[in-house]
């Protein structure tokens, strides 16, 4: 049992290093959230370190990163010195924070993508058919990009807002006006 229970940790971990990569950040943040994740309790760096068979340096410097994404948090034990760690596990808190740092990332270096160009057919003036449709082209993925933006900048609010609507106001077991009032 206790071999297919590895096996099922170390599936996780690697596609938790591999969702990692794939968003852009190192495979260790994924790892480290990975390990917490599957926890109950806390880790100490050293505890993390030996567990994925990665420096504690590493695990340092990644274990900065996951807590910056809000996928870690450092937790204190009484009459311990040591850092700890817990996974964070509202999932959708974590989720929300990447999107919104990679919005801002992507969304960014695409708008100016665009800025540059739109300003380099100015320099290079002219009205020839290939110069209006370059911009026009340009012209339509800055409406676009501006518009998804405007779209994911509302869904991040709006689920905020969700959260915050939920935290002052729990929701009750029954609603009023529901079968079975």
């Amino acid at each position: 049992m206790e071999d297919s229970l590895a096996k099922v940790e170390t599936g996780f971990l690697d596609g938790m290093g591999q969702l990692a990569d794939y968003w852009g950040y190192n495979k260790v943040v994924g790892w480290i959230f990975g390990l917490l994740y599957l926890q109950d309790g806390s880790l100490s760096l050293e505890a993390i370190a030996a567990e994925l068979q990665v420096s504690k340096g590493n695990i340092s410097i990644n274990i900065r990163e996951a807590e910056r994404l809000g996928m870690a948090k450092k937790v204190w034990k009484k009459g311990d010195r040591k850092d700890y760690y817990e996974a964070e596990p509202n999932l959708w808190q974590i989720i929300r924070r990447i999107t919104r740092e990679r919005q801002k990332k992507e969304f960014d270096f695409a708008m100016e993508t665009v800025s540059s160009g739109l300003a380099g057919l100015e320099r290079v003036g002219g009205d020839s058919k290939q110069v209006r449709f370059a911009r026009k082209r340009l012209n339509q993925m800055s409406v676009f990009l501006k518009s998804a933006n405007a779209i994911i900048s509302g869904l991040l609010s709006l689920e905020t807002l969700k959260g915050a609507a939920v935290q002052a106001c729990p929701v009750r077991s029954r609603l009023p006006g529901r079968k079975g009032d």
